[in-house]
C-alpha cells in the first residue's frame, strides 16, 4: 500500500501573520489614534484575539516541527517564542494596567 508523501509546509502559516499583526497593533497603537483608542476599550477582545493566535501557533508549530525544513527551523522557533512571549508581555501590562 502506497502511503502519501507528507505535505509541505508552508515557510509561515497565516496565523504567524495574524499574530505578528496583532503584535505590531499593540507597539504601534500610540503612533495612530483610533488604534490607541480601540486598544483601550477593547483591550480584553484584543488580548483574547492574541492568545488563541498565540497558542494556535504554538500548537501547530509543535504538532508539525519534522515538516519545517532544517533551514528554516531557527527563525520559525524564533518567530513563535517571541510571537508567545510577547502575548504574556502583554497579558502582564494588562494585568497590571487593570490593578490601578
Amino acid at each position: 500500500m502506497n502511503m502519501p508523501a507528507p505535505a509541505k509546509s508552508r515557510p509561515f502559516s497565516p496565523l504567524l501573520l495574524i499574530g505578528v499583526l496583532l503584535q505590531t497593533g499593540y507597539w504601534t497603537r500610540h503612533l495612530w489614534l483610533p488604534l490607541a483608542e480601540a486598544y483601550d476599550r477593547y483591550t480584553a477582545v484584543w488580548l483574547l484575539a492574541e492568545g488563541f493566535t498565540s497558542l494556535a501557533v504554538f500548537v501547530e508549530f509543535v504538532v508539525r516541527f519534522d515538516q519545517v525544513e532544517p533551514r528554516l527551523r531557527a527563525a520559525k522557533t524564533a518567530a513563535v517564542g517571541l510571537l508567545c512571549c510577547g502575548f504574556l508581555f502583554h497579558l502582564l501590562a494588562a494585568y497590571l494596567d487593570a490593578m490601578q
